[in-house]
């Protein structure tokens, strides 16, 4: 007769199957030795039956259990659907977040969803869990009723169970917080994109064949072409007049690499102008050039408001010598330190 294997080591209900299946093999291995049958033999096999079902059936027992031990714990709402559509499981976070659990969640969200196409999305997402698919999308939901204007940002995926067809696992997430960062990353570009923009000096951004990436308003304008016609479209080298020395890269305006030099711009809309160009080059892993990064000063612009300036200045010198009333400018201690001509005839 073979022997009972060694079962210390398994667990109760593993112990158990194997028991059922010893019960019911050695009585009818040993009968099968002797030459022998008979109800005690049959009695033995039946029990083994019994006990490897009860076996199994514990196994089973147990690893649905654990599943449900999982999904339990997790903090986010979480809900199996059977094939039907009906709720065979909702976590308790679900139940804090929905309240009863026996609702499907594509019906409890599509009454949050004011958008056709987020709707559109929960019945895409629903389907492909039918097809044995996993989906997933970013839905906007109405928080209250109609009225009250609060929303949020939410995370919906759905899961078809393998071992179960049909079945599906529903999840849903609070994304507020990452939709909030990424909103005020998005703000705080916008706001750096029109400093650049306005700024009164001129920006650009080359690819490594020289192209523009990217030109602020300021360089198109003294350019007299738009942004859209220089970005992927116009080659910096192009817009230079006059020859370029021997360049590092396609983009290099100043040649060899040089970080600081002046340049002579061809304008569209108006004469060339001198531009004061610091350039800098952006070199991949081999030394290649990849980029160039560089900001522009109108040379023509700066030495115009300098000669206005300067002439306002001279202006206001001679309105202050001729001024038919004296001027004069005392310090801390009531002493002059400067005065008009007629302050200087008075005081003789």
């Amino acid at each position: 007769m073979k022997t009972l294997p060694s079962l210390r080591r398994l667990p109760a209900a593993a112990c158990l199957a194997a028991v059922g299946v010893w019960l019911a093999a050695a009585p009818a291995l040993a009968a099968e030795e002797a030459g022998m049958a008979g109800p005690a033999v049959l009695l033995l096999v039946a029990l083994g039956v019994v006990l490897g079902a009860a076996g199994a059936y514990l196994l089973c027992r147990r690893r649905v259990s654990v599943q449900r031990d999982a999904l339990a714990s997790l903090p986010a709402p979480r809900q199996v659907l059977g094939a039907r559509g009906r709720c065979l499981y909702a976590n308790p976070a679900f139940l804090a977040a929905f309240g009863a659990g026996e609702r499907p969640l594509p019906e409890i969200l599509a009454d949050q969803l004011d958008d056709p196409r987020s709707r559109a999305e929960i019945e895409r997402i629903a389907e492909d869990a039918r097809r044995g698919t996993s989906g997933r999308a970013e839905l906007r939901v109405r928080l209250g009723g109609p009225s009250e204007g609060g929303t949020a940002w939410r995370y919906v995926s759905a899961t078809p169970l393998a071992a179960r067809p049909g079945a599906v696992v529903w999840a849903v997430d609070d994304i507020l917080p990452e939709r909030q960062v990424a909103q005020a990353v998005e703000a705080e570009q916008r706001r750096f994109l029109d400093m650049l923009h306005q700024a009164p000096i001129g920006f650009f951004t080359l690819d490594a064949e020289g192209r523009f990436v990217f030109a602020n308003e300021v360089l198109a304008k003294w350019l007299g072409l738009a942004r859209d016609a220089l970005e992927g479209r116009m080659a910096a080298r192009d817009l230079v007049a006059g020859d370029l020395p021997a360049a590092a890269a396609p983009g290099d305006l100043l040649g060899g690499g040089a970080e600081q030099g002046e340049v002579v711009f061809k304008s569209r809309g108006g004469p060339d102008f001198t531009a004061r160009v610091a350039q800098t080059l952006e070199r991949d892993s081999e030394g290649r050039v990849k980029g160039i990064s560089a900001v522009v000063r109108n040379l023509a612009e700066e030495r115009a408001v300098a000669e206005a300036l300067g002439r306002a200045e001279r202006r206001f010198d001679n309105f202050f010598e001729r001024a038919p009333v004296g001027i004069a400018l005392l310090d801390g201690r009531g002493l002059v330190t400067d005065c008009n001509e007629a302050v200087r005839d008075t005081a003789g």
